[in-house]
């Protein structure tokens, strides 16, 4: 989204300028095709150091600005890396008029305010989507939270025990079963599994790496939420018996046809064996989009035998994300990423159903996180 490598040269040219105000994207009309307005750029007061407050003025309304670090304009303005001169803000389509005006307003103790020219907007929301409260976390039960925003309409709050993030309006069970359909498979989530094939390989590899030493006689492996079943295949290239559940049929279906793997459609919490004894249960991409993750792990749990392990990798609410773009980040979907895990509710997850964690670990942005636990 940033366009820094455009602006190096306006920074250059504005070096001189105490106080500065600027956007990453140019200014110019917007359509709104996502789940919320994004409005992001830098203000800071040179001389003062002084970032100043930041607010955007949607046709009236105000709305503040989450500050952020942006190393890469401290950087060409020579400042320290750690001042907050980004900002960004994340607003809700469905709290905006269809067509309006969006502008940037920021003030300095030592200098007169700035704000940007007007933009034009408009957003393309659909119906909205049927939705339940959430009343308490469904990680740890607790009910004290923080919003930490709304996008479409849906609500997503912060645990105030065990720092998951989780979506407060969610959706209906005939919403969520619908969305995972036969145009969804095609249209969606294959394409995206092509596009990046050879980052996937290397990815399961790793996990496939870090199961191997907890690998028993028989070799048995679970996969929950397995799509296609692309990671059951390259698991047993590597000598895995594997099996794999997945709601969405046309996914199971085209496993079966192009892998002959051994896969069922079905709910992930209504068909994994408490009695099976595998030597691994693993949860790739998946826990995030299922309404109770506190059952499905104690599920997977019973289904292990003693010393099999449960690899869950799952989304993060603190990595770069999530943390510099909230609401607007990409991770966001609360219609179907239910979740963003944090490491505290990842390991209340596998310590309450009995499991002693080995391992923790992210990808370099801190976006995507895992736990590796162990049946005693």
């Amino acid at each position: 989204m940033s366009r820094l490598s455009e602006s190096a040269g306006f920074l250059r040219r504005r070096t001189r300028t105490p106080a500065i105000l600027t956007l990453d994207e140019p200014p110019g009309p917007v359509t709104i095709d996502g789940g919320t307005l994004l409005v992001r750029g830098w203000a800071v007061h040179r001389a003062s150091r002084d970032p100043g407050e930041v607010q955007v003025v949607i046709d009236g309304e105000r709305f503040s600005a989450r500050r952020t670090v942006r190393p890469d304009v401290a950087q060409h303005l020579e400042l320290d890396p750690a001042l907050a001169v980004g900002f960004t803000a994340a607003i809700d389509r469905r709290r905006l008029a269809h067509r309006g005006h969006v502008r940037v307003e920021a003030t300095f103790e030592r200098a007169a305010s700035l704000k940007t020219p007007d933009i034009n907007f408009e957003h393309l929301a659909g119906d909205p989507v049927p939705v339940e409260e959430v009343g308490t976390c469904p990680v740890c039960g607790d009910a004290e939270r923080q919003i930490e925003g709304s996008s479409d309409g849906l609500r997503m709050a912060r645990c105030a025990t065990c720092a998951v993030v989780y979506t407060v309006d969610r959706p209906t069970p005939g919403f969520l079963a619908a969305r995972y359909s036969a145009a969804y498979f095609a249209d969606e989530y294959l394409p995206a599994l092509e596009a990046e094939a050879d980052a996937m390989a290397t990815h399961w590899s790793m996990l496939l790496d870090l199961l191997e030493p907890h690998r028993g006689a028989a070799s048995r492996l679970f996969e929950i939420g397995t799509g296609a079943g692309r990671f059951l295949r390259a698991a047993r290239q590597r000598g895995w018996d594997g099996r794999g559940v997945d709601i969405n049929a046309a996914a199971v279906e085209y496993g079966r046809r192009e892998y002959e793997l051994d896969l069922v459609a079905a709910p992930a919490d209504t068909e994994i064996n408490p009695t099976a004894g595998y030597d691994a249960v693993v949860s790739e991409m998946s826990l995030e989009h299922l309404p109770d993750p506190h059952a499905v792990v104690a599920r997977a749990a019973a289904a292990l035998r003693p010393g099999g392990v449960l690899m869950i990798f799952t989304v993060c609410a603190d990595g770069d994300s999530f943390t510099s773009l909230g609401m607007a980040s990409p991770l966001v979907g609360p219609a179907e990423h239910l979740f963003l895990f944090s490491q505290s509710s990842l390991e209340r997850l596998v310590t309450d159903a009995g499991l002693e964690p080995l391992l923790f670990w992210t990808d370099e942005a801190g976006d995507s996180i895992g736990v590796l636990a162990r049946h005693p």
